[in-house]
């Protein structure tokens, strides 16, 4: 995994990046660069510092499986790539797509909503979302208080929060939403190896699992 000292850091790498990016007269790739940037100006000092590998990851694979209705547990740097990449599918495809991401901590809910670029606010809805701690498989686990309808079906999962604690190591959103996953819903847990264990228990439907360890994360993609 990537890990950067602060901000300072990271935007000269971004700068660094977008140089190359000219240079190879990448357009596309040039904008994305431009508006992470963005993203990261209008961030405080204090904020956590994006993980390039994750991202770029996050953005091809929601290039390549088109979703329309995507779900993020803990906003962030990866809540303006999954908007950037929506962006470039309705371009493309001409499909209508949102991202809806929830955090549990009122203050950086509303730091990553300010800071999202105009251009993106369209594709993407950051909620503050309170959390509840209930019992599941006879532990104590997170679950988000989101009241958003997803009767249209969810296409992709993105689980990066909330904060775990000693006595809560997972949450339990995924399994308790999945009655409303479409057929070829995808699932990407960001790390939280005990949160990767209770969905293999909890969810109801088979599923193909990839443990990439290159990425820290594990893939759930559902099979029918």
């Amino acid at each position: 995994m990537v890990i950067f000292k602060g901000l300072s850091s990271v935007k000269r790498t971004v700068s660094r990046i977008l140089l190359e990016a000219e240079r190879s007269r990448s357009r596309r790739f040039i904008r994305t660069l431009e508006l992470a940037r963005l993203f990261l100006d209008n961030r405080p000092p204090d904020a956590f510092p994006p993980d390039y590998l994750d991202l770029a990851f996050l953005y091809k694979l929601i290039r390549a499986r088109k979703p329309k209705t995507v779900l993020e547990f803990g906003c962030g740097c990866s809540t303006v790539v999954i908007a950037v990449a929506l962006q470039h599918n309705a371009e493309n495809y001409k499909s209508v797509a949102k991202l809806w991401s929830f955090d549990a901590d009122e203050h950086w809910a509303a730091v990553c909503r300010e800071s999202i670029p105009p251009e993106l606010r369209n594709f993407c809805e950051v909620e503050y979302t309170p959390l509840e701690v209930v019992e599941y498989q006879g532990q104590q686990v997170f679950s988000y208080l989101t009241q958003s309808n997803f009767e249209k079906g969810i296409d992709f999962v993105y689980l990066d929060g909330p904060a775990l604690t000693e006595s809560c190591r997972a949450s339990v959103d995924p399994v308790r939403l999945e009655p409303f996953f479409n057929t070829k819903c995808t699932i990407v847990v960001d790390g939280r190896s005990e949160n990767v264990g209770l969905l293999k228990r909890g969810l109801k439907h088979k599923y193909q699992v990839q443990d990439r360890y290159r990425y820290f994360n594990s893939v759930f993609t559902r099979n029918g």
